[in-house]
């Protein structure tokens, strides 16, 4: 097993995660069943914008993991008016079920405790229903399916 090292940053810390994010977007639009375009058009500087307006209301926390002097992992989470929200997370395929995004889960949920968050969501895109299994070992079901008209 490799040695995994985590940093936990803030917003300013944002920029670090552009490219496992560009991999996350391309591994939802192979997935997407209804948004692929959608998906495809977005680039990293519109979603930093929309995170950044979100802390400015409130509060982010990023953990990054590392192997090798790597980024190989992130997980981008927010506490705005006592909601918390993992708003993103990633883990390089060759990294994934070695407990990284595991571990990053833990530390954003923990972040969000101590920020007192009262409820926290989690949105899964439509076609990443692989990634459920993983949500629910920290004790998150599906409950509602937000439908969206398709332009």
């Amino acid at each position: 097993m490799t040695d995994v090292s985590y940093i936990e940053v803030d917003e300013q810390g944002l920029d670090l995660i552009k490219p496992l994010w560009e991999k996350l977007i391309e591994h939802i639009i192979a997935r997407s069943v209804y948004f692929g375009e959608w998906f495809e058009a977005r680039a990293f500087e519109q979603r930093k914008s929309e995170l950044l307006r979100k802390s400015s209301a409130g509060k982010m926390h990023i953990g990054l993991a590392l192997v090798d002097g790597e980024y190989v992992g992130y997980c981008v989470s927010s506490v705005c008016c006592r909601a918390g929200e993992i708003d993103s997370i990633f883990v390089e395929e060759s990294h994934r079920a070695c407990g990284i995004g595991g571990e990053m889960m833990k530390q954003a949920l923990a972040w969000m405790e101590k920020e007192q968050a009262v409820r926290i969501n989690i949105a899964v895109s439509v076609g990443n229903e692989e990634a459920l299994p993983f949500y629910q070992r920290y004790g998150f079901f599906p409950k509602h399916i937000l439908l969206e008209p398709k332009k």
